[in-house]
C-alpha cells in the first residue's frame, strides 16, 4: 500500500519513513507522550521500523501514523486545500473528478 502526500511524495507504508523528525520534535520531554510512544516501540527518537507489514495489528498502525504525523506535521503543503474549487464542485454533484486526488 501507498500514501501520496503533496507535492510529490510516495510513501510506501510497509517500509520505514525516511524523512527525519523536524528539528523541535526530534527529543520529546513530555513524560506521558514518552509513555506512549516507548509503548509503541523501544526507541522513541528512531525513525528505523515505523514501516506497518500488518494493519491489522493496531500497534503498528499507530506506530506508523504516529512516526508520520511527528516526521510531516511541518510540511507545508499538507496545509493546502486537498481538491481545487472545480472538483470540490464534481464531488459536491456525487461526482469523482479528475486530475489529482
Amino acid at each position: 500500500m501507498t500514501l501520496n502526500l503533496p507535492p510529490d511524495t510516495c510513501l510506501h507504508l510497509g517500509n520505514d519513513l525516511i524523512s527525519p523528525y523536524p528539528e523541535n520534535l526530534k527529543t520529546i520531554s513530555s513524560i506521558d507522550l514518552i509513555a506512549l510512544f516507548k509503548q509503541l516501540k523501544p526507541s522513541i527518537n528512531i525513525i528505523d521500523g515505523a514501516g506497518c507489514t500488518d494493519w491489522a495489528d493496531l500497534r503498528q498502525r499507530i506506530q506508523f501514523i504516529a512516526n508520520l504525523f511527528r516526521c510531516y506535521h511541518q510540511t507545508k503543503d499538507l496545509f493546502n486545500p486537498a481538491f481545487n474549487t472545480e472538483q470540490v464542485a464534481v464531488i459536491k454533484a456525487g461526482g469523482v473528478p479528475e486530475g489529482r486526488l
